[in-house]
């Protein structure tokens, strides 16, 4: 078999499969969003959003290299996916926090805050797993965790992305009830095609940029309560010794 079933009776890799598939869904299903927010709310180029991220990436390079050196040190690991969970789930807080008027430092520090819980989560539950497996089930036992992050990221970016688009037709409908509209421009449209905000202006403009901005952050919300059933499930790690 892909993946030995006799796996899930140790304990460890049961749980960290279970981590790995709530972390996964509510950290892809958010990160699908902060490129839109940053370039339909704030108008930032492609490019330029991936520079605003990176606050994000410095925050899990430093908290996976911090825990590293840590664990290497003590020998205690169970610590970090109990911690890291509660921080991405206070960072995920945080970015609902944001709308259109955010200046970019508090951009950059929820970015950070959302990296440094990611860090000391994904690569841990990986020196977990891999700790508590026979030493012929090192490579099915990594890979198993690793996929089942990635079903739950594809999971999350659907149920997410239902409930993005609902709300932000709701919210389009809302804002533009009324409001004079371009030729070709609808809330239809603008549902299917953010490129048409560009075409906007005045209170069409705002009422668009609002709509879009509010359904994106309540994608974080959303999030929030997915990572506290993943710190939940990091209590019940026991601590094998490395």
């Amino acid at each position: 078999p892909v993946l030995p079933l006799e796996l899930f009776r140790v304990r460890t890799f049961a749980l960290c499969c279970a981590i790995g598939f709530v972390t996964g869904f509510a950290m892809f299903g958010g990160l699908t969003y902060l490129p839109t927010f940053l370039q339909v709310v704030h108008g930032v180029s492609p490019t330029m959003s991936g520079v605003h991220m990176l606050p994000m990436v410095l925050g899990v390079l430093t908290s996976s290299t911090v825990s590293g050196q840590l664990i290497t040190r003590t020998g205690r690991w169970k610590v970090f996916p109990v911690a890291g969970t509660a921080v991405t789930a206070a960072g995920l807080a945080l970015l609902h926090r944001l709308d259109r008027t955010s200046p970019a430092w508090e951009t950059s520090l929820y970015f950070l805050v959302f990296g440094l819980g990611l860090g000391l989560v994904i690569q841990v539950l990986i020196l977990a797993v891999q700790n508590a497996v026979r030493y012929e089930d090192l490579g099915v036992a990594t890979s198993g965790v690793t996929f089942f992050r990635s079903i739950g990221a594809a999971f999350g970016v659907a149920v997410f992305g239902t409930l993005f688009t609902r709300a932000l037709r709701d919210n389009l409908a809302d804002a533009l009830r009324g409001v004079p509209l371009p030729p070709g421009v609808t809330a239809g449209s603008l549902l299917h095609d953010p490129s048409g905000v560009a075409r906007l202006g005045g209170a069409a403009r705002s009422g668009t940029l609002t709509a879009y901005s509010d359904a994106i952050t309540s994608v974080f919300l959303y999030g929030v309560p997915v990572m506290a059933v993943a710190h939940l499930l990091a209590w019940l790690l026991r601590e094998d010794r490395l």
